[in-house]
């Protein structure tokens, strides 16, 4: 599995006031999106 995109971008927390919060996103060869607090946290 390669991965073809990775970066910051903003997240809607699902509370009622939908707080945007910043995420480290990993896109795969696959079409599977995975998100971490911090891109440190990917590693895990």
């Amino acid at each position: 599995v390669q991965t073809i995109k990775q970066g910051y971008l903003l997240k809607r927390s699902s509370n009622l006031r939908g707080y945007w919060k910043r995420r480290f996103f990993v896109l795969d060869s696959h079409g599977t999106l995975y998100y971490y607090r911090t891109q440190s946290n990917k590693n895990l």
